[in-house]
C-alpha cells in the first residue's frame, strides 16, 4: 500500500509539473471588491433567485424579503444606472417571474414580478435553480457582469430534494412532505399551481443507470458533488452568486462555498428584518456608496440633521415602510431653508425615495416617517488585499483598499473625515473587528499618502471560511462604505522559512535565486499521515513593475540547476525575467498534492528592485604623502553582496 500511494504521488506531481495549477492561486474576480463607478462604464445583471418553500412562512410571515427585494430594484438603477433584472423564485421547481429585463423604465414591471413569489414549495432544489438559471444566463445575446442574488432559508437533507438528482417528481404521484409539516397542503391561499412551464419527469427506480443502487445517503452525497460542480461552472463563466443564509438553519457550508468559488460574499441575516440590510450591503460593495440607516423607534418621526460637505456627489434619501407607519414620508430642508427640492423622486407604496445631485454644502434638516436610510456618493475604493482565496491556517493576511480621489477633488480634503478599518468574522462567527488601517508608510503600509490603507490579519486560529469587510467610515455623516470577501484558511503540517532572495537590489538581468526552507511543525501526532517532503509542491508569484504576474513558478528539491541537494527540504530556483526596472513582488504558495487541487497562500512575501547598476570609480590624484596608506570610503547601501564589484590598481 505504500509503495502504491508513493507511486500515486508521483503520478500526480509529473501531472502538476506538467499541467501546472493555472489560475488556482488567484480567486475568482471578486467584482464587489474590484469595481468602483468610475470604472464602470455598463451596467450589472442583477439576477434575483428567492426561496419559495414553506419554512417561509415562518422565517419571514411579514414578506419583508419582498420589500427588501424590490428597494435593491429600485436603488440598483438610481446608483449605476443600465442594470437588468431577472426575478425568479425556487422550491421543487424554479418559476421565472420576470426575464432578463432593462430596470429603467420597468420598475414597476419587476416590483409586480417580486409580487408573485410564495412560499409554497415543498422542496428545495437550490441545483435544480441553479442548473435553470446557468440554461437562461448561457443563451442571453449579451453578456454582462453578473451577479446572482441566492436567498434560501433552506437546509439540505433528503426531504429537501427531489427523488432523484435532477429529475422532478412524477406528475400525479403524492407530494412528499416539505421542511414544515402542514405547508402546501392546499388550505392556504398560497397554495396552488406552483409551475408555470416548467417541465417535470420522474422515476421510481431505485438504482442509478449504471444499474447501482442509490443508498440514501449516497443519492445526498452525489447532489451536493453535482451542486458543487455547478458552482465551478459559474466560475468559468464569471458568474458571482452572492448567497444569503437566511436563518441560522440554512445550509451555510454549502452557501459559503458557492460564495467563495465564485467570487462572492456569503451574507447571514439572523432574522427577517436584517434582510433589508443584507441587500443594501451588495450595492455597498458594487457601488462604494457610503449608507447610514436608522429606525424608527416609536410613532414620532425620524428627525435631525447632517451635514454634508461640497466633496458629497450625490445624496439618496429613503423613508421605508414599517409598523408604526404603513405610508411613509419624508422632507428634507436645505441649507438654504428651501424644501422639498429633488432631482428625482419615487413614490411607491412601501417605500418614497429622493435624490439630490451635487447637494449643498452645509446643514441638512430632515424628518422621515418610517425607517430612514441615507446614502451617500463620496469617494470611490478598490479591495486589493487578501488577493488569494486561500490561506495556510499560519499565514498573516495582509489587507489593502485604495480610496480613489473623487474626479476633479483632492484625496487630502477628505482623508481626515475618513476612518479606515477591517473586520473579521471567523467560521465559528467570532468577529475581530477594529484593525486598523493605515496611509502612513510605516508598518505594513509600504507608502506614505498614496490613498492605500493596509494592514494585517494573523488571529486565526480555525481552519474554514472567513468573511472579510474592509470599512471605510465618513464621521460628518456618520455612514459607511466598505469592501467584502472570504476566503478559506487551511492547516498544514509545515512550516516554510524564506532564504533567498536576500538581496533587496539588483541590476538589470540578473538572475535571481529563489529559495525556501520546508520542514515539519509539530509532531506526527498532530497528523493523519508521517510527514513526508515529496507530498508537498511549492511554488511562487512575481509580480513585476507594471503589474505584470508570472503565476506559479516551481521551486524544486531535486539536487539539480539552484538545488544543491535533493530531498534536505530547501526548494530552489532561478527567476531571469528582470529585464524592467522597478520594484518586484514575491509570494509563496504550497500544496499537498496527496489531497489538495488548490495552491495556499503562505503568507509569505518577499522583494527587491531592479535597476541599471552605476559604475563607482575612485581616483586618486597629487597624493603628498607618497608611500603611506591612503584611506578611500564610499556609500555603497545601494549595492547588494551580489553586486558590489571592485578592482585595485
Amino acid at each position: 500500500k505504500t509503495a502504491v500511494a508513493a507511486v500515486f504521488a508521483f503520478l500526480i506531481f509529473c501531472f502538476l509539473l506538467t499541467f501546472p495549477f493555472s489560475g488556482t492561486t488567484h480567486r475568482p474576480e471578486n467584482i464587489f471588491a474590484q469595481t468602483s463607478s468610475q470604472e464602470s462604464d455598463t451596467g450589472y445583471d442583477f439576477v434575483l433567485v428567492i426561496d419559495e418553500s414553506g419554512s417561509m412562512k415562518n422565517n419571514d410571515p411579514q414578506n419583508l424579503r419582498i420589500d427588501a427585494a424590490k428597494l435593491f430594484i429600485y436603488l440598483a438603477e438610481i446608483l449605476n444606472k443600465g442594470n437588468r433584472a431577472l426575478v425568479a423564485g425556487f422550491g421543487e421547481i424554479t418559476n421565472v417571474y420576470a426575464p432578463l429585463t432593462d430596470i429603467s423604465g420597468n420598475e414597476k414591471e419587476l416590483s409586480s414580478a417580486i409580487d408573485q413569489i410564495k412560499s409554497n414549495q415543498d422542496l428545495t432544489d437550490m441545483k435544480g435553480a441553479l442548473t435553470k438559471i446557468k440554461e437562461i444566463l448561457d443563451n442571453r445575446a449579451e453578456k454582462r457582469k453578473t451577479i446572482v442574488i441566492f436567498l434560501t432559508d433552506g437546509s439540505l437533507t433528503l426531504e429537501d430534494i427531489p427523488p432523484e438528482t435532477g429529475e422532478g417528481k412524477t406528475p400525479g404521484t403524492e407530494k412528499k412532505p416539505g421542511r414544515t409539516p402542514g405547508d402546501g397542503d392546499g388550505d392556504d391561499p398560497d397554495d396552488g399551481p406552483v409551475d408555470t412551464g416548467a417541465e417535470v419527469t420522474g422515476k421510481s427506480d431505485s438504482k442509478s443507470e449504471s444499474g447501482a443502487v442509490k443508498t440514501p445517503g449516497g443519492y445526498l452525497e452525489q447532489y451536493k458533488k453535482e451542486l458543487l460542480d455547478l458552482y465551478f461552472k459559474y466560475q468559468y463563466d464569471g458568474i458571482v452568486i452572492t448567497p444569503i443564509a437566511f436563518t441560522k438553519e440554512s445550509e451555510v457550508g454549502l452557501l459559503e462555498q458557492m460564495a467563495f468559488i465564485t467570487g462572492g460574499v456569503c451574507l447571514k441575516p439572523e432574522k427577517a428584518s436584517d434582510l433589508r440590510n443584507s441587500f443594501l450591503d451588495i450595492l455597498k460593495n458594487i457601488t462604494s456608496r457610503f449608507i447610514r440607516s436608522e429606525d424608527q423607534k416609536n410613532i414620532s418621526p425620524v428627525a435631525g440633521e447632517i451635514t454634508m460637505d461640497d466633496y458629497i456627489k450625490e445624496a439618496v434619501i429613503i423613508s421605508l415602510k414599517n409598523s408604526f407607519n404603513e405610508n411613509p414620508g419624508l422632507s428634507l430642508t436645505d441649507p438654504g431653508n428651501k424644501t422639498g427640492i429633488y432631482d428625482e423622486y419615487i413614490e411607491e407604496k412601501i417605500f418614497k425615495i429622493a435624490k439630490i445631485k451635487e447637494p449643498l454644502a452645509g446643514k441638512w434638516e430632515y424628518e422621515i416617517n418610517g425607517d430612514s436610510i441615507f446614502i451617500f456618493d463620496i469617494i470611490d475604493s478598490l479591495l486589493l488585499q487578501p488577493e488569494f482565496g486561500l490561506y495556510t491556517l499560519d499565514a498573516e493576511i495582509p489587507f489593502e483598499i485604495k480610496i480613489l480621489s473623487p474626479e476633479g477633488g483632492d484625496f487630502k480634503n477628505i482623508a481626515g473625515d475618513l476612518k479606515i478599518s477591517a473586520a473579521v468574522e471567523d467560521p465559528n462567527g467570532k468577529i475581530t473587528e477594529n484593525i486598523e488601517l493605515v496611509d502612513s508608510g510605516t508598518g505594513k503600509d509600504s507608502k506614505q499618502s498614496d490613498g492605500i490603507f493596509s494592514g494585517s490579519y494573523s488571529g486565526s486560529t480555525i481552519s474554514g471560511y472567513h468573511n472579510v469587510s474592509l470599512l471605510v467610515q465618513h464621521a460628518p455623516t456618520q455612514s459607511q462604505s466598505g469592501k467584502s470577501m472570504s476566503y478559506e484558511a487551511i492547516k498544514l503540517p509545515v512550516k516554510v522559512t524564506l532564504l533567498e532572495p536576500s538581496g533587496t537590489f539588483y541590476g538589470l538581468g540578473k538572475e535571481i535565486t529563489i529559495q525556501v526552507r520546508v520542514e515539519q511543525a509539530g509532531t506526527s501526532e498532530t497528523s493523519d499521515r508521517p510527514f513526508n517532503l515529496a507530498d508537498y509542491y511549492i511554488s511562487y508569484n512575481i509580480t513585476g513593475p507594471q503589474g505584470q504576474v508570472s503565476r506559479e513558478l516551481a521551486l524544486m528539491d531535486n539536487g539539480k540547476g539552484p538545488d544543491t541537494e535533493a530531498g534536505d527540504g530547501i526548494y530552489s530556483g532561478i527567476f531571469s525575467a528582470t529585464s524592467q526596472e522597478g520594484d518586484y513582488r514575491i509570494d509563496y504558495f504550497i500544496t499537498d498534492i496527496t489531497k489538495m487541487l488548490e495552491l495556499a497562500c503562505t503568507g509569505l512575501k518577499s522583494g527587491f528592485a531592479v535597476g541599471q547598476v552605476p559604475g563607482l570609480v575612485i581616483q586618486i590624484e597629487n597624493n603628498l604623502f607618497a608611500g603611506e596608506k591612503t584611506v578611500v570610503s564610499a556609500n555603497l547601501e545601494d549595492y547588494s553582496a551580489a553586486e558590489l564589484r571592485y578592482e585595485l590598481k
